[in-house]
């Protein structure tokens, strides 16, 4: 064969290959588009690929709802999960932007997401404070895995008296200590509350109202208590404990089917010193008395999460000393010794100079990732 068509002929065969590839390229990519396992595939690729991490051996959960209690440890973890879907690009229902907060007042309602309307927009995951309400959360995270976290009341309320500076709206920053003050005829204050201010929910029973009862539920029946209880049973696939948190985590994890990295955590709002009151047995009784329904949700809910600790089976132990090593690791990684104060309520902490990108991740607030999620979807 000639030189002249041999060259004709190869450049042929050369057009025809890149065709070829080009048409499989293109279908490839159209498939990704149509199927979404294939987009979540190609998303867990590509993260593996940043941050150096292996792909999960199974398809992990993507489609989460968080209800955010008050002083629980619910914004370190909120941040955990909104990091997650920040990283895959995942949909995340945000607040009204110009709103910038959900309500905590009334049972959340769709309308009070970003971009959901009448059921024409749907999305991965929710991780904000709000009033749990299943039916609205459903319209807008449909499918979803229910998670939320509560603390032994009494802690919880100490917590939350302290945080939101409660002593100082009732004017008893001059005693000695203002919880116990406040403890003393706690009906006095409680009944003085018309004014909004920030922690006026979380004066009685406050993560019962933050998961959607009433704040006159300690008036109902103890028969109606323990139905409403029984029903949030039934609706949130895991409640997590502040007081057992990593062990909370790990359950986190083979819920969501994720891998040790994806909870890797930096704490947020560990309060300062000033903020804090002691607790002596007798206050200790007062405070779970006065938050007796509370109480009775988180004895329900701690039998419940020792029968899922129960299931998970024998390597538990094993897996607690295995996250707890690699989270020490991933701490001494990430923060400096240097403390900082940026609100007098806080102890924030520092990260290093030399701290990787996931540091950096694990390190942002609530509203840095509201703030960067707005500017992905702009880009999406």
């Amino acid at each position: 064969m000639p030189t002249m068509e041999i060259t004709k002929f190869l450049g042929s065969c050369i057009i025809l290959l890149g065709l070829t590839l080009a048409l499989n390229f293109v279908m490839h990519f159209k498939s990704l588009a149509n199927v979404k396992i294939n987009v979540t595939s190609f998303r867990e690729h590509l993260y593996a690929f940043q941050y150096n991490v292996s792909i999960p051996k199974y398809k992990p959960e993507h489609q989460i709802v968080f209800i955010k209690t008050h002083k629980t440890a619910s914004t370190t973890t909120s941040t955990i999960i909104l990091r997650y879907g920040y990283i895959r690009e995942l949909s995340v229902a945000l607040p009204l932007h110009h709103k910038k907060k959900i309500s905590i007042k009334k049972l959340f309602t769709a309308d009070q997401v970003e971009g959901y309307s009448r059921g024409t927009k749907e999305f991965n995951l929710i991780a904000f404070h709000l009033r749990y309400n299943h039916k609205e959360l459903d319209k807008v995270v449909p499918g979803a895995r229910y998670i939320t976290i509560l603390r032994e009341p009494a802690a919880q309320f100490e917590s939350a008296f302290g945080y939101f500076e409660i002593a100082k709206h009732f004017g008893l920053e001059g005693t000695s200590n203002p919880l116990a003050v406040f403890m003393k005829s706690p009906d006095q204050y409680y009944s003085y509350r018309s004014a909004f201010f920030k922690g006026k929910y979380q004066l009685r029973n406050g993560m019962a109202f933050d998961l959607g009862l009433p704040h006159n539920i300690h008036t109902k029946p103890d028969k109606v208590i323990q139905w409403k209880i029984a029903r949030l049973g039934k609706e949130f696939d895991l409640v997590m404990l502040t007081d057992y948190y990593d062990e909370s985590l790990l359950l986190l994890k083979k819920l969501l089917c994720w891998k040790w990295h994806d909870i890797l955590y930096i704490p947020k709002g560990i309060r300062s010193k000033s903020h804090k009151y002691a607790l002596n047995q007798s206050l200790t009784e007062s405070i779970r008395k006065w938050n007796s329904v509370d109480v009775a949700m988180y004895n329900h809910f701690n039998r419940t999460f020792w029968r899922k600790i129960a299931e998970y089976g024998p390597e538990f132990q094993s897996d607690l000393l295995e996250f707890r090593n690699r989270q020490a690791e991933f701490y001494d990684e990430c923060i400096s010794p240097q403390l900082s104060q940026r609100d007098q309520r806080e102890t924030g902490l520092t990260l290093k100079e030399s701290a990787s990108k996931y540091c950096e991740l694990s390190y942002y607030r609530i509203n840095q990732y509201n703030s960067m999620i707005h500017k992905q979807k702009k880009y999406l």
